[in-house]
């Protein structure tokens, strides 16, 4: 994998989540081959005919019910800056209480708590 592939998927990671997760890093630098491969997958599964922000609300609901606070945070981000509004962010992490029990829902208003106050206003 070329250095050129690895800086066009760090910056698909900073243009969707402000910043690269530190196991794509981690994976450019020891297993490269693997990240391309992990990255096609992503991209096949995130592109068709669900829109983003559904796909972000599905994924802010599995990551929530495994507790997964990285997860969660870059999630949140992503489905607002997809279009989700702080309405539909905080059902979906309902309906990770649902599904996954009470710490699923704490985990989930901990990132949003954590989240800085001009994040927090974007949340409409």
């Amino acid at each position: 994998m070329s250095d050129k592939q690895i800086e066009e998927i760090f910056e698909t990671y900073k243009k969707e989540f402000g910043s690269v997760p530190k196991f794509i890093k981690y994976l450019s630098e020891t297993k490269p081959n693997f990240l391309k491969a992990y990255f096609a997958f992503r991209n096949e599964v995130m592109s068709g005919v669900i829109p983003r922000k559904y796909k972000e609300l599905i994924i802010l609901g599995i990551v929530a019910s495994k507790q997964f606070y990285p997860g969660i945070k870059r999630h949140i981000e992503a489905a607002v800056n997809a279009g989700a509004s702080k309405e539909e962010v905080l059902e979906t992490l309902l309906l990770a209480l649902w599904i996954g029990g009470m710490p699923s829902y704490i985990a989930g208003y901990r990132a949003i708590r954590a989240l800085k106050k001009e994040e927090l206003a974007a949340l409409k």
